[in-house]
């Protein structure tokens, strides 16, 4: 009820690699501390190693930053950091009036991308925070082309209609993350997630298959109750006599 700060500063980054070779050398320093239901992994690394891990991204080309942001969270209230994208697609057909009746496409729309959700919580000394995170990814994996065939009075038209086929994943969990850690997760190998560049109905660049790693760094709080902000001073000993 009386935190030792009204809010949470810390700073997100998101980066998809498509080469898992940033493990090598590394396996032995990532124990995890909450695992997800579909391979997420997440680990509390020490800073120092989390900048190796970003040089090791750094160089691989097949590795990008989605976003970086720095967000300000009230102690103990949900936020959300959210980079969705837009994908159209073929959903059916529709007949339309005039001088030639012709069947025209319904265009659907699907969003794809990551949602995180978190809600931290001091702890009494200021030393970390209980976070509550839920982290989800979908990704339109591939559109199908389903042929069809529909009927006019002169005939019939040849047409396409397009079934999506998605993949989405959720990790949810409850983390005491001290502020000296990197909070590290590994949202496992994602199918065309984040693609360089899509057609205006999806039709292309659906992208390669790659691995979304999360990157979360917690501010210390200002306050001085928080641990370590304050030394401990002692009186001088009386001179003994």
């Amino acid at each position: 009820t009386q935190p030792v700060q009204q809010q949470v500063s810390m700073r997100l980054e998101l980066i998809a690699c498509g080469n898992l070779g940033w493990r090598n050398g590394l396996a032995h320093l990532l124990k995890p501390v909450a695992f997800g239901p579909d391979g997420q992994q997440a680990w509390l690394v020490a800073p120092e190693d989390a900048a190796l891990v970003r040089e090791r991204l750094r160089s691989d080309r097949q590795a990008r930053t989605i976003t970086e942001q720095q967000i300000l969270i009230e102690n103990g209230r949900p936020a959300k950091m959210e980079t969705l994208q837009t994908v159209n697609y073929i959903a059916g057909l529709e007949l339309m009036p005039g001088a030639y009746l012709a069947y025209q496409p319904v265009v659907g729309r699907l969003q794809e991308g990551v949602r995180a959700t978190l809600a931290p919580l001091w702890l009494v000394d200021g030393s970390g925070v209980d976070l509550d995170l839920k982290l989800e990814t979908r990704a339109v994996a591939r559109l199908h082309d389903a042929r069809s065939a529909a009927p006019l009075a002169t005939g019939n038209q040849a047409a396409d209609v397009q079934v999506p086929e998605v993949s989405a994943t959720t990790f949810a969990s409850n983390i005491r993350w001290p502020t000296q850690k990197v909070l590290l997760v590994s949202t496992a190998v994602q199918p065309g997630l984040f693609p360089t560049r899509r057609g205006m109905l999806g039709l292309s660049g659906l992208g390669a298959s790659t691995e979304l790693l999360f990157f979360a760094e917690l501010d210390r709080p200002m306050s001085s109750r928080s641990a370590g902000a304050r030394p401990i001073t002692r009186a001088p000993a009386a001179p003994r006599r």
